[in-house]
């Protein structure tokens, strides 16, 4: 069974209250780290090479068992926009339901007119029958379509929220 979920939002963006100007917008984009770091929690993202980022989740306790996954994403910055893409996961202890699941995810920011325009879609695919996750098909279509909503729900939650704090000035004391 596959799963699709896309959004396109515009994130207004500005400067000491004034509209950001598209130099300074693009030399944000520009930095993928800093981009990641607003949109994932910043302390668990580490570069791993040009372009690619290892983000490692707070753990999920789930009854039994302890879910802590390990993402690898590509951010690249091609002007005027920035793509950035799922390259794998794991699921550690639960190989089994890695093989099971299959998620992909992209991402493209772009700049226009004061704003951030932002596009996503990502792709569930669950097994189903045999060899799959055991579950009837109207339960994997609620389930997988209940994950996506929680993970865009998120996505545009921190866009909304914390993507306008890339044009926010610097204090220096």
């Amino acid at each position: 069974m596959q799963l699709e979920r896309c959004t396109k939002l515009r994130v207004p963006l500005s400067l000491q209250g004034r509209q950001a100007d598209g130099a300074g917008v693009a030399a944000l984009l520009s930095d993928p780290q800093l981009v990641l770091r607003q949109l994932l929690s910043g302390e668990q993202l580490e570069q791993q090479g040009a372009g690619v980022f290892l983000y490692t989740p707070r753990p999920l306790e789930l009854p039994g068992i302890r879910l802590a996954p390990l993402v690898h994403f590509r951010a690249e910055w091609k002007a005027p926009l920035l793509a950035i893409s799922l390259v794998n996961y794991q699921l550690p202890g639960l190989a089994s339901l890695e093989r099971k699941v299959k998620y992909h995810f992209r991402a493209e920011l772009q700049q226009t007119d004061g704003d951030l325009l932002v596009r996503a879609e990502a792709t569930l695919e669950l097994a189903s029958g045999e060899g799959g996750l055991g579950l009837p098909q109207p339960l994997l279509a609620f389930l997988g379509n209940r994950a996506l909503g929680l993970i865009f729900g998120r996505l545009e939650r921190r866009c909304r929220r914390n993507l306008p704090a890339l044009t926010a000035p610097t204090n220096f004391f």
